[in-house]
């Protein structure tokens, strides 16, 4: 059921976007529209998704922390739950479009111009063309080895010298290498075949019964004795908490790659996924929806066994070298880091979840 404004009208008073400026204001005066509309960010998430639209409550609250413009789509889908009507979601929309085409106008024009090169900017300046006598001057005492001309020989013309010992040099190369050739067929013929390595896996799956995970699973940091959570009404950002108070349920699924997906089940959201916005070290965790309904840009992971923590393992973005890492103080979110098998911060245990509901 939509969730209708608080004390507000569609036209009363709704704020108009076409006194910002740049980034930073579009995204306070966004701020605003949700005060002026009294609605919760879970109530936007509500009423988005009866326009058919999702809008998750997390990805909403991430970009208007931000400084800069949020995708287009969302500022209608934002726009539109908050109650506007079609003509102000169009303003909202047009406002975004300019503010994106000055951004790039302005970055085009800050940038510096190509370097010329130092020889590009010099005019050639042609040779002096010598007079005909000093040329003919000039010939008659230059030897035909080294002007490259014929010289007449009584059976016939014969090619300069330095030509001639450039051919015989040219056919002493291709015996060579015709020999070379010949000794490494030879060679390759009666020499036992070379074993090759087997191709390297991008991930410790050696035994696949270690990595066979059913039902509900607690993901617990082996430096912290916590478990990865999300805090309840808030947003999905991934903390670690105690293990008793984890949430929400989270179940690893193994994909055809190997990789895994590690699974949530929300008991107002439904089912998400764990995952990543950016793929840098330093970035945060976050639940959200899976794949390209949500504002995670990677949720899948390679389990790769850790050697600081018996039985651990590294929770390993697919096909980088990054991984979560479970902060030194609490209160703080996980985040990612450069993959090291021997730190202890990225040693994680999975085990059961034994609360049978959450």
């Amino acid at each position: 059921m939509r969730v209708k404004m608080k004390n507000q009208s569609p036209a009363q008073d709704c704020p108009d976007p076409r006194e910002v400026k740049n980034a930073e204001e579009f995204v306070a005066a966004m701020r605003r529209l949700r005060a002026w509309s009294g609605l919760t960010f879970r109530q936007v998430e509500r009423n988005a998704a009866d326009d058919g639209v999702p809008l998750p409550h997390s990805t909403l609250v991430t970009a208007l922390r931000r400084k800069t413009l949020p995708r287009e789509e969302l500022v209608a889908a934002f726009v539109r739950a908050c109650g506007c009507s079609a003509d102000t979601v169009s303003l909202w929309v047009t406002v975004r479009r300019q503010l994106a085409m000055e951004q790039a106008q302005a970055a085009t024009a800050a940038a510096p111009p190509p370097a010329a090169s130092p020889q590009s900017s010099r005019t050639p300046v042609p040779a002096p063309t010598p007079a005909p006598a000093a040329v003919a001057e000039a010939g008659a005492n230059v030897p035909a080895a080294a002007t490259g001309r014929a010289r007449r020989v009584p059976n016939g013309w014969r090619l300069p010298n330095a030509m001639r010992f450039q051919g015989a040099r040219l056919t002493s190369i291709r015996w060579v290498l015709l020999l070379l050739a010949v000794g490494t067929l030879l060679a390759g013929a009666s020499a036992p075949p070379v074993p090759t390595a087997p191709a390297l896996r991008d991930t410790a799956a050696s035994d696949p019964a270690r990595h066979t995970f059913s039902g509900n699973s607690r993901i617990r940091s082996a430096r912290t004795n916590r478990c990865l959570s999300a805090r309840r009404d808030v947003d999905g950002r991934i903390f670690p908490m105690p293990c008793a108070y984890a949430f929400p349920s989270r179940s690893l699924q193994e994909q055809p790659d190997g990789s895994y997906v590690i699974a949530t089940q929300h008991p107002d959201l439904g089912s998400g996924c764990m995952g990543v916005r950016r793929v840098e070290v330093r970035s945060g965790v976050d639940d959200d929806f899976c794949g390209r309904k949500g504002a995670n840009t990677a949720d899948r992971f390679w389990l790769v066994h850790s050697t600081a923590h018996p039985g651990a393992f590294q929770l390993r973005i697919a096909h980088t070298e990054l991984c979560i890492e479970a902060p030194a103080s609490a209160g703080r979110p996980v985040f990612l880091a450069a993959c090291a098998s021997g730190r202890l911060a990225q040693a994680f245990t999975i085990e059961a979840d034994p609360r049978p509901g959450i």
